[in-house]
């Protein structure tokens, strides 16, 4: 009888379909204390007394592939994370907007050299199990991620060089703001376009039709273009009017307003204002 009572006790209580009531249980405990470890393998072991390869490139295990391009740094020096995220917002400013912004230098050599360095050090080692081939292979991705990234930033660029050529090289604030290379290529572009149309028409017509025909060909920016922008500061008061009328704003930290390109020109170059 103790039997039949003690198994009965174990047994689920049950209701029928379309009770209210829930299912219980009585839960199994282990006679065996939860907190005792298991001794561990021989493989355990030697992995735990050697230095591996996600160890060797900062990747912690307890929280998986973590990738140290992305550690913010506690020194002065700013770290690569930040960079990145600093040409990502560069590189987002300067698809939305409609005029070239300055080139970020110093961004984009410093994450092609990281690039350079993590390529060449993951490339040395040697990858000796499943765990190794799958942290190699993550690293291998984020590095075409940030390839990406550069490429298609000067590539922005490239683009905007070529539909603006020709204001680009009469205004001379806009060229401050190219790179040696992008400064060269419009120079070599320029001659071309003017060579091409040259060659196909402007020399087979009047001297005076062709020096207008020249002129108007040089598109231009449209500044009052909308855009979207997030502040990243406390502004304060800001003019958004189309430059006929005084509109003002009370723009703070996070804010987020569709505003006319011309407004924000400015703070955007500062960076106290990013587009989205």
């Amino acid at each position: 009888d103790d039997d039949d009572e003690e198994e009965e006790m174990m047994m689920p209580t049950t209701r029928p379909l379309g009770s209210t009531a829930t299912t219980t249980s009585i839960p199994y405990v282990s006679s065996s204390s939860s907190t005792e470890k298991k001794p561990k393998n021989k493989k355990e072991k030697e992995k735990e007394g050697k230095d591996d390869y996600s160890s060797s490139f900062g990747v912690d295990d307890d929280v998986g592939t973590k990738d140290i391009l992305y550690n913010d740094a506690d020194d002065g020096e700013m770290s690569i994370a930040k960079e990145i995220r600093q040409l990502q917002k560069a590189w987002m400013n300067e698809k939305i907007a409609p005029s070239l912004l300055g080139y970020e230098r110093e961004l984009v050599e410093r994450i092609s050299e990281e690039i350079k360095e993590q390529d060449e050090a993951t490339r040395e080692e040697k990858l000796k199990d499943v765990d190794d081939k799958f942290i190699y292979h993550t690293y291998q991705m984020e590095l075409e991620r940030l390839r990406f990234l550069i490429a298609s930033y000067l590539r922005t660029r490239l683009l905007k060089i070529e539909k603006y050529a020709q204001y680009i090289s009469n205004t001379p604030r806009l060229q401050s703001r190219l790179s040696d290379g992008e400064r060269s290529y419009l120079v070599r572009y320029c001659e071309l376009i003017d060579k091409h149309f040259s060659s196909s028409f402007l020399e087979r017509i009047p001297e005076n039709i062709a020096q207008d025909l020249d002129g108007n060909r040089m598109t231009q920016p449209n500044m009052d273009d909308h855009v979207l922008c997030q502040f990243d500061g406390d502004i304060g008061a800001l003019n958004v009017g189309d430059g006929m009328s005084l509109t003002n704003i009370d723009v703070s930290a996070g804010d987020i307003y569709i505003v006319r390109y011309a407004s924000v020109e400015a703070l955007t170059r500062r960076k106290e204002a990013h587009l989205i």
